[in-house]
Order: C-alpha cells, then sequence, then structure tokens
C-alpha cells in the first residue's frame, strides 16, 4: 500500500492552457510537483506551454477543443485509468457587443466554448473525479452575477455556468466531489485580444 511519502502526486486536467490564466495555473501546478495535463486547442502552437513541458516532466500536453464532442472524447480515451483529482474549466472567449445587437453566430460561438465547453468536459472527467472524490473548477466572472456592458453574449455565456454548476454542486452533495466557481475578477491577459 502507498505511504504518503510514496503515493503518487496529483493530478489536475486544465483546459485552455496554453495562454493566460490557464497557463500560468498549470505553472504554479507543475511547480508544486504535480502532474499537469494541460490542453490546447493547437498545441504546436503553444511555446510557452512547450517550454514549461520541456522543464517539467510531470507537464503532459494534450490537443482538445472544448467545442468538438470527437476531441473531448479522444482525450477522455486517453486519459483512460488516469486518476484526475483536479479539473479545471479555464477555456474560454470573449466578445463584445450590446444584447440589442447579438450577432447570434457569435453568441452560439461563445455560449459553445465557454458553456458548453465546460459542461462537456466535466462530464466526460465525471466518473474519474467521482472515483477520486476530486474537485471540479469553473472559471467564472463577475459577469455570472451581474450583466457586462457591452459584453452581452460573454455575460450570457458565464450567467449559463453559474446555473448549470450551483446546479451541479447540489447534485454531488455528500459525494465527496467539490464544485466550485472561481471568480478571478479582471486579469489582463489575451482573451480580449481574442475577442470576437
Amino acid at each position: 500500500m502507498a505511504t504518503e511519502a510514496t503515493a503518487p502526486p496529483p493530478t489536475v486536467l486544465v483546459t485552455g492552457a496554453n495562454r493566460g490564466i490557464g497557463l500560468e495555473l498549470a505553472r504554479q501546478y507543475a511547480a508544486r510537483g504535480w502532474t499537469v495535463i494541460a490542453t490546447a486547442r493547437a498545441p504546436q502552437a503553444a511555446t510557452a506551454l512547450q517550454e514549461l513541458a520541456a522543464t517539467h516532466p510531470r507537464v503532459r500536453i494534450e490537443p482538445l477543443d472544448v467545442t468538438d464532442a470527437a476531441s473531448v472524447a479522444a482525450l477522455a480515451r486517453r486519459c483512460q485509468g488516469v486518476a484526475i483529482d483536479v479539473l479545471v474549466n479555464n477555456a474560454g472567449i470573449s466578445a463584445h457587443g450590446l444584447a440589442a445587437d447579438t450577432r447570434l453566430d457569435v453568441l452560439r460561438r461563445v455560449m459553445d466554448v465557454n458553456f458548453h465547453g465546460a459542461v462537456h468536459c466535466t462530464l466526460a472527467a465525471l466518473p474519474s473525479l467521482c472515483a477520486r472524490r476530486g474537485v471540479i473548477v469553473a472559471m467564472s466572472s463577475v459577469a455570472g452575477f451581474a450583466p457586462l456592458f457591452g459584453r452581452s453574449a460573454y455575460s450570457a455565456s458565464k450567467h449559463a455556468l453559474h446555473g448549470w454548476f450551483e446546479t451541479l454542486r447540489s447534485e454531488l452533495t455528500g459525494t465527496g466531489v467539490d464544485v466550485t466557481l472561481v471568480c478571478p475578477s479582471f486579469v489582463r491577459t489575451a482573451i480580449d485580444r481574442h475577442a470576437l
């Protein structure tokens, strides 16, 4: 039986780990000796993430598009048998625009990444998380509590995120799985440079 000293390090899976908050979370978990499964839509272009993996052997880079069911299923297959302790649903995009000027294609894209993607990844990882009594983290925003002027699609996606994850937290009460919504407040990252 593994003792505390010989037990393998815990494992965290971070979506959208190629830049910004996701990359920094991967760095900090790696520095603490965790095994990090860091995902990116285009790993070959994730230079900073590749540099992190080159200096931390416990960092494993995996391709993942949270909006693509086949991509999520493929990652779940590759991680089969991996004990995931923490899932951080970090992948996200922003969008500018007033509610009255909403473009449905933009709204769908933002909802697909920020809301549906987080839900899909959580459902895929749930069996492993339940087995480990793990932690599910959803990266939220103040926009999930109150409308953010000029960011109607982004606000809608974060409102939806709050509703679903709060419901999941209630349903998982007593199972040992913790569900938490994290609001980092305003952080100057590349997300605004990638806004729709």
